[in-house]
């Protein structure tokens, strides 16, 4: 299994600081502020000299706002091909978004736990981008004794930005994997493609800030349903994120006694499809003694 971070939340985005407009902070804004919030239960709100939202090449879309007090709320949404809820929390690898908040200097972000809130797009034409979200940040850049905040309520109905046409996402954009691993719910935020470790056949690679999930099949060059098979090459590994025995995380699968089975429902050049399930043994010399049951697994990776 070969784990690595593409593309990670740690390079913060730089939000536009925009210059003001009122607000109401004792309740709802009163006026239609085209993005609203309530950060941390507290009216938030930036006004329509105060925000911007643009769409780029492969689907990205960025939304920003800043509030008279210089309090600044940005989201940026990758891989996106209509309306839809989609995960905070992501990499661009996954087909979801990242989001921030900023207040004067110090940023904090969605972190790429798959599962930092949701922002849901309700219209998106070449001229409009209208919705709602809902966060938790943590502190991502400067200092400051508050290390979370909470963003909930978000509303947004921004002119969007697009030269006259919604941009064209390419098939292989974007990735979607979900999972039950021992009894929680898993969500990826970034995953990628990849060979098997024979150099031939498919596998990919996912992970959270949990756990790291690594599937190889060797020889697998069609759709149809396989079984673990050590000798086959036919594997399916865990570990915590960042690698390494030590990993609280570690270790799990690549062995003879594993069982389980990915089906692949559809493989093209562009994408690969399909549900997996699978009862991993402990790899020798980790920290773990008992098996990990995963259920439930569905994936859908660009290649």
């Amino acid at each position: 299994m070969r784990m690595r971070h593409r593309g990670t939340c740690a390079a913060v985005l730089i939000l536009s600081f925009l210059t003001a407009c009122g607000r109401d902070t004792t309740g709802l804004p009163t006026s239609n502020a085209p993005l609203t919030a309530r950060i941390d239960g507290s009216v938030w709100a930036a006004g329509n000299l105060n925000v911007f939202a643009a769409a780029e090449p492969g689907g990205i879309y960025s939304l920003v706002g800043t509030s008279p007090d210089g309090r600044t709320i940005g989201i940026t949404f990758y891989s996106i091909r209509g309306a839809g809820t989609y995960p905070l929390g992501v990499t661009s690898s996954v087909v979801g978004g990242l989001a921030q908040y900023a207040d004067g200097a110090i940023v904090w972000a969605t972190p790429a736990s798959g599962e930092a809130g949701t922002g849901t797009i309700t219209e998106l034409s070449p001229t409009r981008i209208a919705g709602t979200f809902e966060f938790t940040a943590t502190l991502a850049l400067g200092a400051s004794a508050t290390q979370t905040h909470t963003i909930t309520d978000g509303t947004f109905d921004l002119d969007l930005e697009t030269g006259g046409s919604l941009p064209i996402v390419p098939d292989n954009a974007g990735s979607v994997l979900t999972a039950t691993v021992e009894g929680a719910g898993f969500n990826a935020a970034t995953v990628y493609a990849t060979t098997s470790s024979a150099g031939n056949g498919v596998g990919f690679d996912a992970l959270n800030l949990v756990y790291g999930l690594g599937v190889s099949l060797a020889g697998v060059t069609a759709a149809g349903t396989y079984s673990l098979d050590h000798a086959a090459g036919r594997r399916f590994a865990v570990g915590g994120p960042n690698g390494g025995t030590a990993d609280p995380k570690c270790c799990w699968g690549s062995g003879a006694s594993d069982v389980g089975t990915i089906t692949i429902t559809s493989l093209t050049a562009a994408r690969m499809q399909g549900t997996f399930d699978a009862t991993l043994q402990p790899v020798a010399g980790s920290q773990q003694t008992q098996p990990l049951v995963i259920t439930n697994g569905t994936f859908d990776v660009g290649r």
